[in-house]
């Protein structure tokens, strides 16, 4: 009878509905349907009709000239309290883009510096423009581009290839009726598309979730034309994150927590896994890719708790989460930095939070201006190239439940050799030159002023600068020990001309920044992360293109902007295999078709890195077909392939360079380093240090040390130096971001001595100090819990919504 009473029902919504004319509707996985839409108890229709509803107001878009539209083809968004007509840009090729799509409410005035809120589509949005680029300076450098309200997001499909569910019978029909019901409620509404309806495939397409780099200063996901990757087959997303101080201030009280840009990150994924399947994509086969300090972020994003259903794998290029400018060690200085110069210190820690999030977008771009010239200071291009030149990601430490969920719970090198991180395959790589273009360019005077004026230079003051500074790598108690007396031996620091291949000063300058700050931490990475349980391949991105484009992705990067591409090259350098993947566009995403490539050997050479790229996206294992053999693991021969017009597999990646930055005794003494001497080194190390390696998974962190050594405790080891590695740092006194307090910390009495995240005493023991007073971004009292009001947003919030309404 019920069957009856439904056919019934449906044919009145048939005549009701009888002469509305549909656009074409190309939706994904089976969904709930909205309640409007019920009509009867066994059966829900989901009908393509147009949304009475007025379009929702877009936000900041930019309006700058797009390609011409050929085509519209729009998303329907069913699910539960969720609905939403995406409408994108077909392509000529068929692909179809959707541009400016937000993924977070507008992070601005007080929720400036808070998590992002996620966004849910809703009503129809239009996806024709994209959305406005985060704040940042411009390419020239003639002033600042973009808008506060920049979490958008872009989705680059294959042609869609979906079968729309309209009507979803419940349980309450014998499996025959619903099946008839369910024909003939989607002949209906078929026969009411004025296009026609693709066929969903098996599963969806897999999904390249893109990171951009540029420092935590530059860049947008606007840039990055996937052309060449969605005609793979790959369903590709790229997204906007806060940056600069508006993406990772924060304090040492959880008013402002910091790692907004970070969470950023999380919140484009979020969103992503939730949504993707309506574009084509598969939400359990998601690979987080990045460059530059965006694979830092894919590493740590690998690292945390939130993407362990979903991501499937990681491509990291020139960038890991150990690289020397991935995580602010400091944040405590960088906090007081800004807030003395925004003249919001010494205030209480909800005004303080709050004088900042009234400073205007030019002040806080001046300041972040300042802190970059600071850092560089009189180190000149080597803090360049090797410092984190503004606010950055932080390590919360271990969540003591006050606050919700933290990001970075542990420095990623420790992270790493605790096998805390996904179990996937890793993809990651480095050019042969990283550090050429900025140190032929930009930095070339102050470079061969250095040579010139500086006594031994290159042999001794350079490898010990980037030793310091190297600070995602050295944070272990022995190993930082022995890598300064290795560094203080000139007869150690002689190997280094040895195994050098550099003919010129210059070349043994990049040679020895890359080697230091990519090499390093790209090749320690790749064998923590077997160790960790996920098959790591390397590769050397050594093709240099013939024409030398005039335009790169990276023009408003420290390293490059303000400065002309230099004419001297030694060898692929920072950003230049990005041209190799995807076609440049503008921060706003106009193309740029002079930096296009032209000349076959580089367009044989793009195809091939193409094809890398879209098989471990596929399959988990990259591939070129060209090889006579399989693409072999790194470990345990540190095998890589060499991308160029004649690729090839090579072993041990920079084997003795790489070993003498890291203090790879093992390695070192191997007959192919040819070190004449270096046993002589070894018998003269101190026992406790024998065996110490950055490598090392007993080798704790060095803040831990720092502490006891501070409050005379005992810890069984030898001290450290408290002034950096090689005793000649910036290091303070007591570091301002490990113990609870701040302020100059004269004496840890009545300042704080708890380790962050440690609650021992039930309070609220934020990095602002139990057991001191002051303001946010000194001493702070914060003896209660933190409150929180729950979000007044659909779906999961990851903001903080009490301290920011």
């Amino acid at each position: 009878m019920r069957a009856i009473v439904a056919l019934v029902l449906f044919a009145l919504v048939v005549a009701a509905n009888g002469n509305h004319r549909v656009k074409r509707i190309v939706g994904g996985e089976k969904a709930a349907i909205p309640k409007a839409l019920d009509f009867a108890p066994g059966v829900k229709a989901a009908l393509t009709a147009e949304s009475s509803k007025p379009a929702s107001p877009k936000s900041t878009t930019a309006q700058t000239p797009q390609n011409k539209i050929h085509n519209d083809v729009t998303v329907a968004i069913y699910e539960e309290e969720v609905t939403a007509k995406i409408e994108g840009v077909k392509e000529a090729d068929g692909s179809v883009t959707f541009k400016g799509i937000r993924y977070a409410e507008p992070p601005t005035e007080r929720n400036r510096f808070q998590r992002p809120i996620l966004h849910h589509p809703k009503d129809n949005v239009k996806a024709h423009n994209y959305g406005s680029p985060c704040v940042q300076p411009s390419p020239d450098g003639s002033g600042t581009v973009g808008s506060e309200d920049c979490l958008f997001l872009n989705v680059h499909t294959p042609a869609l290839n979906h079968k729309i569910t309209f009507c979803k019978p419940t349980p309450h029909l014998s499996s025959l009726v619903s099946g008839i019901v369910r024909l003939i409620c989607d002949l209906y509404i078929v026969s009411q598309l004025s296009h026609k309806v693709y066929v969903k495939n098996a599963s969806g397409a897999p999904v390249f979730f893109w990171i951009h780099g540029g420092g935590f200063t530059s860049g947008s996901g606007n840039q990055y034309a996937a052309t060449e990757l969605v005609k793979k087959n790959i369903v590709v997303v790229t997204f906007n994150y806060r940056l600069g101080s508006l993406g990772f201030l924060g304090s040492r009280d959880q008013q402002m927590a910091g790692n907004s840009g970070l969470f950023d990150v999380r919140a484009a994924f979020d969103w992503t896994q939730r949504y993707i399947a309506y574009f084509g994509g598969d939400r359990r086969r998601i690979f987080v890719a990045g460059q530059g300090n965006g694979a830092s972020m894919a590493m740590l994003l690998a690292q945390s708790d939130f993407t362990l259903e979903y991501l499937k794998g990681v491509f990291a290029m020139s960038g890991a989460g150990i690289s020397s400018n991935a995580v602010d060690y400091k944040p405590g200085n960088t906090s007081s930095f800004i807030a003395n110069s925004t003249k919001c210190s010494n205030l209480p820690p909800l005004q303080t939070l709050r004088c900042i999030q009234k400073s205007s977008i030019s002040s806080l771009f001046n300041v972040d201006k300042s802190l970059q010239n600071e850092r560089i200071g009189s180190g000149g291009f080597v803090n360049a190239v090797s410092k984190l030149l503004s606010a950055g990601p932080r390590i919360e430490g271990k969540n003591d439940g006050r606050f919700l969920p933290y990001f970075l719970h542990d420095n990623p090198l420790n992270a790493l050799k605790a096998n805390k991180t996904s179990k996937v395959p890793l993809l990651i790589g480095t050019a042969k030159s990283e550090t050429g273009k900025a140190l032929t360019g930009k930095f070339k005077s102050d470079v061969l002023n250095r040579i010139k004026t500086i006594p031994n230079f290159i042999d001794k003051v350079l490898p010990k600068s980037l030793l310091e500074n190297n600070v995602g790598v050295f944070v272990g108690k022995l190993a930082n020990q022995l890598m300064s007396f290795l560094f203080g031996n000139d007869k150690y620091l002689g190997f280094f001309s040895i195994v050098s291949k550099a003919a010129s000063d210059m070349e043994k300058v990049v040679e020895a920044t890359t080697d230091a700050l990519f090499n390093l931490p790209a090749s320690t990475t790749s064998q923590l992360w077997k160790t960790a349980g996920g098959e790591s391949y390397f590769y050397s991105f050594e093709h240099v293109s013939s024409s030398s484009p005039k335009r790169h992705f990276l023009e408003g990067f420290t390293m490059f902007s303000g400065a002309p591409v230099p004419t001297e090259s030694t060898g692929s350098s920072h950003g230049d295999d990005l041209l190799y993947l995807f076609e440049l566009q503008t921060l706003e995403g106009k193309p740029v078709p002079e930096a296009a490539l032209k000349d076959s050997k580089d367009l044989k050479v793009k195809k091939l890195f193409v094809d890398v790229v879209a098989e471990f996206v596929k399959t988990g294992k990259p591939k070129i077909a060209e090889l006579k053999e399989n693409w072999p693991p790194f470990n345990p021969d540190q095998s890589y392939v060499v991308i160029s017009e004649k690729p090839r597999v090579e072993k041990k990646f920079r084997y003795c360079q790489v070993a003498l930055w890291g203090g790879f005794m093992d390695n070192l003494q191997n007959p192919i380093c040819k070190l004449p001497g270096i046993k002589d080194i070894v018998n003269i190390i101190p026992k406790n240090l024998l065996g110490a390696s950055i490598l090392n998974p007993t080798d704790l962190p060095i803040v831990f040390e720092d502490i006891a050594e501070k409050l005379k405790l005992p810890v069984g080891l030898p001290k450290l130096p408290t002034d950096g590695i090689l005793g000649g740092g910036d290091k303070p006194k007591l570091p301002t971001d490990v113990l609870l307090g701040g302020g100059d910390k004269k004496g840890p009495i009545g300042q704080g001595i708890l380790p962050i995240g440690d609650n021992q005493s039930g309070g609220n023991q934020g990095s602002g100090g139990l057991l001191s007073g002051g303001g946010l971004f000194g001493p702070g009292n914060n003896s209660g819990k933190s409150k929180q009001s729950p979000s007044t947003t659909r779906g999961p919030s990851l903001g903080l919504g009490s301290l920011i309404g």
